[in-house]
Parts: C-alpha cells; structure tokens; sequence
C-alpha cells in the first residue's frame, strides 16, 4: 500500500495491499478500496466510490477558493462528464494545466491497480 502526503484513512477502511492512496485524499469510515484513489477527493460507499472534493481536507492545507475551483472542475472532468478516462486526463490537462491537476494526471497513468471510478 502507498499512501501520498496529508492522506486521511477514517475509522474501519481496508485498504489492497497494492493500492495507492493519492495526497489529500479523504476516506470515508467502512470503505473498502481494492483500486487506487486520485488525489484531493473525498471517498466512500462499501465499494470505494469518488463522491466529491476533499474540501476540509484542501481548506486545512491552505488552499484557496480559486485553487478548488480548479480541482472542481477536474473532478467534474474525470468522474461526472462520462468521457474515457484518457479522453477525461487530455481534457483537464488542456483545459486547466496547473500542478495539481499535473499531479492528478500523473497520479492516475502511474495507477496499475486501476482508479476508482463508476
């Protein structure tokens, strides 16, 4: 298991020996990740399911409402506009190239697991 920075594991998670916990990534109490979770989101559900931004997670770490914004509209991009995955990754790295969506992207081609995602 790898877990990146300022990562928060709640309460009763079991985790894959071989899944990747990406940085300020939030998972909810009673979740089972068997798959690699991006960056800066919040998961839950018995299956790990994306369900948002880690927004008390970003908050603490100093990030500013416009850098969530960013972060927002990548995960709008990757889990909610139905595009395949690496239609979605060109997509955010076209339309928002800041670190932290180079970080995500990065996150998400290393995965070998796979990334959580409906």
């Amino acid at each position: 298991m790898e877990v990146e920075d300022q990562a928060f594991i709640s309460g009763g998670v079991v985790v894959h020996q071989y899944s990747k916990i990406g940085r300020l990534a939030m998972i909810g109490g009673n979740t089972r990740v068997n798959s690699d979770v991006p960056p800066f989101f919040l998961y839950s559900g018995f299956n790990v399911e994306a369900k948002g931004l880690n927004l008390v997670g970003l908050k603490r770490a100093g990030y500013k409402h416009a850098d969530i914004a960013v972060l927002k509209k990548a995960y709008q991009i990757l889990y909610r506009s139905g595009l395949k995955l690496s239609d979605a990754l060109a997509r955010i790295e076209a339309e928002i190239p800041t670190t932290e969506t180079r970080h995500l992207g990065e996150f998400v081609r290393r995965s070998e697991r796979g990334i959580c995602r409906e």
